[in-house]
């Protein structure tokens, strides 16, 4: 039987969706303005919380919409990667952009399973790039084709802004976990073994590691180990992931200009 991995991050190699999170943290309040895409997690200080309603309060982001966030996430099966995500979502009040990578097993649709050479998957890497904006009672799209490295915007009766979400309440664990958690050298952390009764021989462990400033969450890092002890087919897998918000209050997006119109309608 092979464990489900949780998939924790952005799922779609982050696209708008894919970062699965809510947008907002104050006014931009006393966020550390050192903190950039690139900030060393090590580096950050957390305050320290005065209760589980405070706790809980850190990590709901419905609020304001002008923030940055970079989110980085690889799973390994056995020990070797298969799948990678780097990605950076800007928003403000009305769009917001997507800008980064997903690498991926190979698939060979001949055959029905993954490459392989030399005994490790072959990995292939695409951008991922998308801006969707909301102005004059319209909302817009705008996506990139990887093939022409061109962008197309067209026109949706959707709510394109909100698929743009940051919502660290979605991880039910930690957000209702406060009393498992340890806060030490400016940081919490907590680890929780999970027990699924229907599935046998399986270990699944999840660690967290949450900065928070200001009374909102500004780093969110994740660890799942997992082992399968199947006699005939034992398995390991492992997913890393974290996420780092910034520039909050002071993020601006400025959309494609250079891009092809689609005349289409949504159902």
């Amino acid at each position: 039987m092979k464990k489900k991995i949780l998939s924790l991050m952005l799922a779609s190699a982050i696209a708008a969706s894919a970062f699965g999170m809510v947008a907002c943290i104050g006014d931009g309040g006393d966020h550390d303005d050192r903190i950039t895409a690139d900030t060393d997690p090590a580096t950050i200080k957390s305050e320290q919380v005065a209760d589980e309603a405070a706790w809980q309060a850190a990590f709901d982001y419905t609020g304001i919409a002008n923030f940055s966030a970079r989110s980085v996430m690889r799973r390994e099966r056995d020990g070797k990667v298969y799948t990678k995500g780097d990605s950076t979502l800007t928003m403000t009040t009305d769009k917001y952009g997507i800008d980064g990578t997903y690498t991926s097993r190979k698939y060979d649709d001949e055959t029905g399973d993954y490459v392989m050479e030399n005994g490790e998957w072959v990995l292939e890497t695409r951008p991922q790039k998308s801006f969707a904006a909301m102005g004059d009672g319209k909302n817009y799209q705008y996506e990139y084709d990887v093939t022409e490295k061109a962008w197309y915007r067209k026109e949706t009766d959707k709510d394109v802004m909100k698929n743009a979400k940051l919502d660290f309440r979605q991880y039910e664990t930690a957000y209702n976990g406060f009393a498992e958690f340890t806060f030490e050298n400016g940081a919490y952390t907590a680890t929780f073994k999970e027990d699924d009764d229907d599935i046998d021989n399986v270990s699944d462990v999840e660690t967290y590691t949450i900065k928070i400033q200001n009374g909102k969450i500004v780093y969110f890092g994740y660890v799942e180990e997992w082992s399968d002890n199947d006699e005939d087919e034992p398995e390991t897998g492992k997913t890393v992931s974290s996420i780092i918000v910034f520039n909050v209050g002071k993020t601006t997006v400025t959309l494609p200009t250079d891009f092809k119109t689609v005349i289409s309608s949504d159902e």
